[in-house]
């Protein structure tokens, strides 16, 4: 079983080393197409993230206030005033 050893400069900050990446040298005159979605497909599924985060802030902040809210509830409920 081979092994590999790199050793990482100041110019690696920031940057991830993976054994398992693919190595290649660019060849001039070959074209490698990277297939990808259309751009109005991108573009939808960015918009949809952003709604996705929306909805998830929405029930971050709606458990926030349910939590809050239980406690009094309940305080009422023992005092018998509901």
């Amino acid at each position: 079983m081979g092994g590999a050893v790199a050793v990482a400069g100041g110019k690696d900050h920031n940057c991830v080393g993976l054994h398992r990446y693919i190595t290649c040298v660019p060849k001039e005159g070959v074209t490698i197409e990277v297939p990808i979605p259309p751009y109005e497909k991108q573009y939808w599924f960015n918009r949809l993230q952003a709604q996705v985060a929306t909805i998830r802030q929405a029930q971050t902040d709606s458990r926030a206030k349910l939590d809050a809210l239980l406690p009094a509830i309940l305080d009422r409920a023992f005092k018998g005033e509901l």
